[in-house]
């Protein structure tokens, strides 16, 4: 039975639109989703030519055994960081500044908000497995301590961002993408909350996602918090990143 990949215009999802891994594309829904079963996020990035993408799909995700724990410990995305480069430029800083190296497959597990507190790459079928019950565990056991890391995690990357703008003579800046799949109303009304204010930032629509951006973390951070207080009903995503 086809999974909701089976109408992705993406060869590398399509690839991957029989697994038996529930996986939902990069949309706004799945991260809800998330939040209405309370559970992580599952993002896996790859793209077509991609060697030990294929490795891992084929001992892992085309494997009803290791699906079943997937689907049921989490919401699984699939992304071709050939058409959501931004997603990919996102979680691969995450995973470099987690296990000091990257590469493809990437393998993230995020809260229901986006932000990553587990980073990898290829795991052989058993190891993955292993990991998705540990992290459902930890879930479950220790969310405490599973958010504060998605929190270290995402500030990490902001100070290392930070530090380049610095170093560039502000020639970097940072952004903070507001999830995708935004009604335009919604978006809107987050462009007008920005704007008015005051805080150092720029803030546009582009497609369905609004983007904020602005060389001060802390601006960014001022955002983020007005942002969630007003609880606009909407699955967020705030990430800090670099973009020249």
């Amino acid at each position: 039975m086809a999974n909701r990949l089976a109408g992705a215009t993406s060869p590398y999802l399509q690839q991957h639109a029989e697994n038996p891994v529930d996986w939902w594309p990069w949309t706004a829904e799945a991260f809800a989703e998330a939040r209405r079963r309370d559970v992580p996020v599952l993002i896996s990035v790859g793209y077509a030519a991609c060697h030990w993408c294929h490795v891992m799909a084929h001992e892992s995700f085309e494997d009803s055994a290791v699906a079943a724990v997937v689907n049921e410990f989490t919401v699984p995305i699939k992304v071709d960081r050939e058409e959501r480069p931004d997603v990919d430029a996102v979680y691969m800083t995450a995973t470099q500044a987690m296990t000091g190296h990257g590469g493809w497959p990437m393998t993230v597990f995020a809260t229901p908000d986006g932000e990553p507190f587990h980073c990898g790459t290829y795991y052989p079928r058993e190891a993955f497995a292993g990991l998705v019950r540990a992290v459902a565990d930890a879930w479950r056991d220790q969310r405490g301590a599973v958010l504060r890391q998605g929190g270290a995690v995402v500030e990490a990357i902001g100070r290392a961002s930070a530090g380049a703008s610095e170093a560039s003579g502000g020639a970097l800046r940072q952004k903070i993408a507001i999830q995708q799949g935004i009604p335009i109303e919604k978006a809107r009304e987050i462009v007008r909350l920005v704007k008015d204010s005051k805080v150092r930032v720029q803030a546009a629509i582009q497609e369905d996602q609004v983007r904020v951006s602005g060389k001060n973390r802390d601006d960014l951070q001022k955002i983020i918090a007005m942002v969630k207080e007003k609880d606009f009903g909407i699955a967020l995503q705030f990430t800090n990143y670099r973009n020249t």
